[in-house]
């Protein structure tokens, strides 16, 4: 492949490695506001990018042979570092997920332990119709 199209090829993976960075962050700052639809939403265009990306990787080693192996090493640069950051960023909604699916459980004890007060006392014809 001659150096021009190997640098378009380069650079349409690396939009494919922004814009799943991107999908990430954009995960991070609206954690707290999206909605199951939302998320997957996200999630189905994620997948979509990383099913290009993988269609990609066949037609990536063919065409390196005997290609500048400066553009072949930059680009390999920025596919671990964006990989990186994304792995950072999805490890933080995970945090932030588990988080508040602790919260949610210490919820639904307090729920039930109120309940079971609740119950008990009206039980004892404390209640209020008695």
């Amino acid at each position: 492949m001659d150096p021009d199209h190997l640098k378009a090829h380069l650079d349409r993976l690396k939009e494919q490695y922004q814009l799943l960075l991107e999908e990430s962050a954009y995960l991070l700052r609206n954690f707290d506001t999206c909605n199951s639809e939302e998320v997957a939403d996200l999630i189905a265009r994620r997948q979509k990018i990383i099913d290009q990306l993988q269609n990609d990787a066949p037609s990536l080693q063919t065409c390196c042979e005997g290609a500048d192996q400066r553009q072949l090493d930059e680009f390999r640069s920025f596919q671990q570092d964006s990989t990186g950051r994304i792995l950072e960023l999805d490890g933080l909604v995970i945090a932030l997920a588990r988080e508040q699916q602790s919260m949610i459980k210490g919820d639904l004890t307090a729920l039930a332990k109120r309940k079971v007060v609740l119950t008990a006392y009206e039980g004892n014809g404390h209640g209020m119709g008695r």
